[in-house]
């Protein structure tokens, strides 16, 4: 963490951001999920990103050191050791980076004519450095015959081609897009990052219309969202806030109204999902289930119950519990059909917006009982039809 991403700005290459969070976070997200027990940094200084990558690397149980010679290495690592090497400013797809890792040392490479584009140094005839290697321990002591300021990543990269270890390609599938970029400025981070954050929230072939909706959101506007800062929790704060205009639509007698809101609200709830993947990525293990979103999940379809009650008042002297049972039913029905794998339209059934204009579609109508009756006995048969034993 040592370059300027100009000569007149002090700020690093490794801490220009990508989708809210610094390059080197980034980096340290495959540290993590590769299984790295010390993270060893390179710096000029103590500087308030070193501080941060500190506390989540101990974080998450790594030791941490820092040095600002190349020769300091040898102190820190044994022959014994594994050393991942990682360019600073490099962007790389965590998936590939840690498969390619987990494979044994070896130099990461790829095509020459793709890495020389993405300003990656060409290491031979073929190929162009991927700007990260996994390389025995004893390889570091030759930096010792090396002149203290040496670009140390560049320099490990020929002793390691020397010591003739083996050359790892990136797959395509990592270095597509924006998948694997060198990082040198803050206009290039600003001018991948939509395609950045569109790789790294997917885009399920079979997802619900609200995902697809939500993921359009969350590309288009999610930048300024996560450089804001707690970019869920904005998202949250909305969902909440329709959630209540709906429980007041219903409570004065506007269910059909009330189910319009729970779909802003679940579109809402959704983006909110798909933010804090980018804000906590899955593949670094340290994604659990968020306990708001979790909860919320569970308010928003007691809200669901509420309204389908109101908009279809049980008859006078009938008690309001055997009145819920069928909606409650009907509920805990849409969400086990987005928990069965392989159920055909189970994303689309489970989608509360989709659930939600319909219900508001037989509130308009004054049926919105036999929408609820009917949808429960078919939701059953489905499941049943699905789950059930096959006769030989």
């Amino acid at each position: 963490m040592t370059e300027p991403v100009d000569a007149t700005l002090p700020l690093r290459r490794a801490f220009v951001r990508v989708g809210g969070r610094a390059v080197v976070q980034h980096q340290l997200d495959i540290a993590i999920a590769a299984g790295c027990e010390r993270l060893i940094c390179i710096v000029r200084s103590l500087e308030p990103e070193v501080v941060a990558l500190q506390k989540r690397a101990e974080a998450a149980g790594m030791q941490f050191n820092t040095i600002s010679a190349a020769r300091d290495l040898s102190a820190l690592i044994s022959a014994q050791d594994e050393v991942v090497v990682i360019y600073e400013g490099l962007l790389a797809d965590p998936a590939s980076a840690v498969t390619l890792i987990e494979q044994g040392t070896g130099i990461f490479v790829q095509p020459v004519e793709v890495g020389l584009a993405a300003g990656f140094e060409r290491i031979d005839i073929n190929h162009a450095s991927a700007g990260m290697m996994r390389i025995p321990g004893h390889l570091i002591e030759q930096l010792v015959q090396m002149p203290p300021d040496c670009d140390v990543p560049s320099t490990l990269t020929r002793i390691a081609l020397q010591s003739r270890l083996t050359l790892r390609e990136v797959p395509p599938t990592g270095f597509a897009g924006s998948g694997w970029q060198i990082i040198t400025s803050e206009s290039q981070a600003q001018a991948i990052e939509s395609n950045w954050i569109a790789r790294s929230i997917g885009n399920p072939v079979n997802s619900s219309p609200a995902r697809r909706f939500a993921r359009n959101v969350v590309v288009s506007f999610g930048s300024s969202l996560l450089h804001a800062g707690n970019a869920t929790a904005m998202m949250v704060t909305v969902a909440v806030a329709f959630l209540l205009l709906a429980l007041g639509a219903g409570w004065f007698g506007l269910p059909t109204g009330g189910f319009l809101l729970c779909v802003i609200a679940w579109l809402a709830l959704t983006s909110a999902k798909l933010l804090r993947q980018l804000e906590k990525p899955q593949i670094i293990g340290e994604l659990r289930p968020d306990a708001t979103l979790t909860a919320l999940d569970w308010i928003f379809d007691a809200l669901l119950v509420l309204l389908i009650h109101w908009a279809a008042p049980p008859l006078a002297g009938t008690p309001v519990l055997p009145t819920l049972a069928l909606p409650i039913t009907f509920l805990l029905l849409v969400r086990l059909c987005g928990q069965i794998s392989g159920l055909p339209g189970g994303g689309l059934i489970a989608d509360r917006m989709v659930v939600c204009l319909v219900l508001a579609a037989g509130a308009l109508l004054g049926i919105i009982d036999w929408v609820v009756a009917l949808g429960a006995v078919g939701l059953a048969a489905l499941v049943l039809i699905i789950t059930g034993p096959r006769s030989s």
